[in-house]
């Protein structure tokens, strides 16, 4: 394997050129080729999915504000939701999801809590 036939693989992937790579490999081996051009430092592309957004790192301030909400109310309205996403700079999709992530928190703890108290029913 040349540099050059990297750089055409390389190439390939970040146009997203699947038909052109996967007509010289097997399913099988094109991850490890994305694999081997990742680790080379190539840019491969949308070749491993679609790329994601950075995780979102919430401010103290934001976190705080967010429970306060959740305490009062598990769910959020279309219209609160708004309010809320507006008021910390965030978008309705990353406090919809903040929310689904906190309801699901809470049902993990619900569900660990009751084997932790020592009471056998």
């Amino acid at each position: 394997m040349s540099i050059a036939d990297l750089d055409n693989w390389a190439n390939m992937l970040q146009k997203c050129d699947f038909a052109s790579v996967s007509g010289q490999f097997s399913g099988a081996q094109l991850p490890l080729i994305a694999n081997l051009l990742l680790t080379r430092g190539y840019q491969i592309g949308g070749i491993l999915g679609k790329s994601r957004r950075p995780r979102t790192s919430y401010s103290s301030k934001q976190i705080k504000i967010l429970e306060e909400h959740f305490v009062l109310n598990r769910y959020l309205s279309r219209p609160k939701r708004f309010e809320v996403a507006t008021s910390l700079n965030l978008t309705e999709t990353q406090v919809k999801i903040w929310f689904q992530n906190r309801r699901m928190k809470l049902k993990r703890s619900e569900r660990i809590l009751p084997h932790t108290n020592g009471s056998s029913k």
